[in-house]
């Protein structure tokens, strides 16, 4: 296989792994070594503008969701293919400036200052903490594509019926009390999966169809992008930006293990 490599590879190769540190590429380096710009174009590699500032506002607009939607943005992002997440990818990779697979609060704050000048460190870390649903210092690819999802626009009924879908294990064609202690475990009390149904059984028949599941999820979508809008433009004048969230934001969300860390 070495011998099928091009020259400019192989040299990029063996830069890598010189003996000595003084020679050896840089992390930097290697990013702008002119084989990997020829193979993968740094277009290819950094999110467009225009996707960072969706970022920026689906992120704020998560932080007001309550536990339910986050949990089933969670189910969603698990199910998701990456070629319908790369720009998020890409994004990801860019909010993880030193490269370790999670992104800490220091590079979270750094990116959120950049979308938004006017953010305070309050407002950035009540943020981090809504993404941050593990509660432990760190966001994983999975936390933050779940709070990122809606950049790349509303999400369709196709995605919600896969989380419905998920959850619905029984395939009874609802969600009933059963299928949320399922899919959230043991460690969370009756009170809370209660109040789960309770948000999304609009009929008050104790499940929750499709079409109450579509309703729930989707109703404040647009409205929650519209009112950071109006909040942002306001702040220009007050110097701050609330990003005070009806629910606690910081409050647990209850996602089960295998799909934060899978």
């Amino acid at each position: 296989m070495w011998r099928s490599l091009s020259d400019e590879s192989k040299k990029f190769v063996r830069a890598l792994l010189c003996v000595d540190p003084s020679r050896r590429l840089t992390a930097d380096q290697a990013l702008e070594h002119r084989w990997l710009d020829s193979q993968f174009p740094l277009s290819d590699r950094v999110p467009k503008e225009s996707m960072l500032g969706s970022i920026h506002d689906s992120i704020i607009a998560y932080s007001d969701m309550s536990e339910f939607k986050k949990m089933a943005l969670m189910v969603i992002a698990h199910q998701s293919s990456t070629s319908e997440i790369m720009e998020l990818r890409k994004a990801f990779d860019a909010y993880d400036v030193a490269n370790q697979g999670t992104i800490t609060f220091d590079e979270f704050k750094s990116a959120m200052k950049k979308a938004n000048t006017q953010h305070t460190d309050d407002e950035i870390e009540k943020l981090f903490k809504s993404v941050d649903i593990g509660h432990d210092n760190e966001i994983y690819y999975l936390e933050f594509l779940a709070a990122t999802l809606s950049a790349h626009g509303r999400i369709n009924e196709e995605r919600l019926a896969e989380a419905f879908d998920r959850i619905d294990s029984d395939d009874k064609g609802f969600i009933s009390r059963e299928n949320l202690k399922e899919i959230l475990g043991t460690d969370y009390s009756k009170e809370k999966v209660d109040q789960y149904m309770q948000e999304a059984d609009f009929l008050g028949d104790n499940k929750i169809s499709f079409e109450e599941f579509v309703k729930f999820f989707q109703a404040d979508q647009m409205q929650q992008v519209r009112a950071f809008r109006l909040d942002e433009s306001n702040s220009a004048s007050s110097n701050s930006l609330s990003v005070e969230p009806e629910n606690d934001s910081s409050a647990s969300v209850p996602v089960p293990e295998h799909l934060l860390h899978e």
